[in-house]
């Protein structure tokens, strides 16, 4: 119910904003609610991901593309998510969420998502997500159309290297193996 209460305020907020360019933060205040807290009251590590769900809400309304994937069909999905946890964000506090666009290939858009408690870095996360529509994959170059004349990307920050990496590039930087799950008898 929370999540649903405070997507309907930043999509309603969105509205009322001014749009804004494809490179542009958008941010978020929150206040760190009873539900978004474990036994440690703190931010739980998954509501992490939750709350980014919600920043990408923002900036796809403020980029102007929710009405064009309505009338298109489209949806939005990610395909993987690194996080970083650096400082923790305690029950009641205030903190603020940035989400913005860092670069995007021919199928993927990279962003990058920051979560700040009294100006300082609390946790980041790198995101790659793709655009669907019909049982297809929507090129990126097809998305940014709708919004303007960028046909190139910029390079990607070297903090991306992994997250962009192709798929079985990526399960071989990440892949276990028994080695990294001692006594667990358990084998890539």
């Amino acid at each position: 119910m929370t999540d649903t209460l405070r997507l309907a305020r930043i999509l309603a907020a969105s509205a009322a904003a001014p749009r804004v360019d494809l490179f542009d933060p958008v941010t978020l205040h929150f206040r760190a609610l009873p539900s978004d807290c474990d036994a440690n009251l703190h931010i739980n590590n998954g509501r992490y991901v939750q709350l980014m769900d919600l920043g990408r809400f923002a900036l796809v309304a403020r980029l102007g593309l929710g009405r064009v994937m309505l009338k298109q069909s489209w949806g939005a999905v990610v395909g993987a998510v690194e996080m970083e946890f650096l400082k923790e964000i305690r029950l009641l506090s205030a903190f603020r969420l940035t989400t913005r666009i860092v670069g995007w290939d021919e199928k993927w858009v990279f962003m990058e998502q920051r979560f700040e408690r009294d100006g300082k870095l609390a946790a980041i996360g790198r995101v790659q997500g793709v655009f669907r529509a019909n049982n297809r994959t929507v090129r990126t170059a097809e998305v940014l159309a709708e919004l303007g004349p960028w046909t190139v990307s910029p390079e990607l920050p070297a903090a991306f290297e992994r997250i962009a990496a192709p798929s079985p590039l990526r399960r071989r930087i990440w892949s276990l193996s028994e080695d990294d799950l001692p006594g667990l008898g358990w084998a890539a």
